[in-house]
This record gives C-alpha cells, sequence and structure tokens, in this order.
C-alpha cells in the first residue's frame, strides 16, 4: 500500500475556492494545538491570514481594475501558494502518511493503492439557523461532514418557492436552470460546509439544496430544507 501524502491540489483551485481552502487550513490547524505545535508551523494563522486578505484584496483590484492590476494579484497569489506550501510541507514531515493527520490539518490527502475514492452520496443537512440568533436578512446552513477526497460544498437557494421541475445538476456539475425562472436564486460553493447567506428578505421563505463533489464526481442534490428569513 503506497503511503498517503498532502495533496498539493489546491494549485489548480478556481479562485473562488482557494480563499476558502486556505482559511480551513488555518482554522483545523489552530483547532488541534497538541497535534500541530503552534511553534513549529512555518505560517501561523496571523501571517496567514495575511496573505488570504492581500490575495482575496488584489483580485477584486484586478477585477475592477483590468489588466494593469493583473500583476500585483498575481503576486499576492504566488505568496499564498507558498504560505500553504511551507505549511503543506510542515502537515507532510509530521503526518508521514497518517491520513487522520492530514485529515485533521484542513489539507487533502492523497488516495493509496488500496483505497478507491467515490462519488459522493446524498448529502443531508443539518441545521437551518434564522431569527433572533442571527442579523435580520441572513441565514445559516450547514451539511454533514464528507471525508475520502472532498473538494467542495455547494449549497443552491431559492426565493419565495422550491426549485421548480426541469432545474438538474448533471453528473459534470452543471446546472441546467428552467427556462422562465423569475424568482432570485443563490448560489454558493466553498470548501466550508457551513454556508451563511445575507441580503435575503425578512418574513420571505428560502428553500435550500445541498451537494458535494469530489475527484471523482458529484453528489446529487440534497433533499429540500426551507425556513422563514428574520
Amino acid at each position: 500500500m503506497k503511503k498517503s501524502h498532502v495533496s498539493l491540489s489546491y494549485h489548480e483551485m478556481e479562485v473562488i475556492l482557494l480563499n476558502g481552502f486556505a482559511e480551513t487550513t488555518k482554522a483545523s490547524i489552530l483547532k488541534h494545538p497538541t497535534v500541530f505545535l503552534q511553534d513549529k508551523i512555518p505560517v501561523k494563522d496571523a501571517a496567514l491570514e495575511i496573505l488570504i486578505d492581500n490575495e482575496s484584496l488584489a483580485y477584486i483590484a484586478y477585477k475592477r481594475g483590468g489588466i494593469d492590476q493583473f500583476p500585483p494579484w498575481d503576486t499576492a497569489r504566488g505568496l499564498l501558494m507558498t504560505g500553504l506550501d511551507s505549511n503543506a510541507k510542515y502537515v507532510e514531515d509530521l503526518a508521514d502518511g497518517d491520513v487522520n493527520i492530514i485529515i485533521l490539518s484542513g489539507y487533502n490527502h492523497t488516495s493509496t493503492q488500496d483505497s478507491v475514492i467515490v462519488k459522493p452520496s446524498q448529502a443531508k443537512i443539518l441545521t437551518l439557523t434564522a431569527g433572533t440568533s442571527l442579523p435580520s436578512g441572513e441565514m445559516e446552513i450547514e451539511s454533514e461532514t464528507f471525508h475520502d477526497g472532498v473538494f467542495t460544498y455547494g449549497c443552491i437557494v431559492s426565493e419565495g418557492k422550491p426549485l421548480a421541475d426541469g432545474w438538474l445538476l448533471n453528473p459534470q456539475g452543471q446546472f441546467v436552470i428552467t427556462p422562465g425562472t423569475t424568482n432570485r436564486i443563490f448560489h454558493v460553493v466553498n470548501n466550508q460546509r457551513k454556508k451563511r447567506f445575507v441580503g435575503l428578505t425578512k418574513g420571505v421563505e428560502y428553500f435550500f439544496y445541498f451537494y458535494v463533489t469530489n475527484s471523482a464526481g458529484v453528489s446529487v442534490l440534497s433533499e429540500v430544507k426551507s425556513g422563514i428569513c428574520g
């Protein structure tokens, strides 16, 4: 059986996913100080947060300002990658093939010869929060945790009514939208299984659907869960 290693697949991540992944590794490493000794971590949480923020701000400037803003963003992204690589090397050396340690760090792991990654099963929504516990116009939802190479958690929200017949999430992760859809649809995809939606309308019912992806494919949409925005 081959040893498992820290996967460097984040180098190929889409821009919208990278910061979420970086935040996950930062929070996961910080959450387990008895495993990941803080004085040994190459890029500590505060320094990594600066790299994440710098990359995010530089990307926004690039999207707004055009090609002249590409070099600063490219530099900021490179520095963030270097930080992630440094911590990945630390986790790699510490884990020495132990998949559980790699998972604790928030990094993805490579598969071994004996393990086969399968397409994720249908996700289950665990909690839906709205009302007095959150500011007006916000709702928060959380799905179950997946392992085995899961890269992203996606959530689709339909305002005022469920998704109409004909809506489809196909095996390639493409959405087919019913012609004539007029209500607002929200979609977020990142490495976080807990998602907060803002800018919603108080008193309106919202319908939530989760899905997950990994290197083997895309799950079907979860059963719908709905709630009234407070």
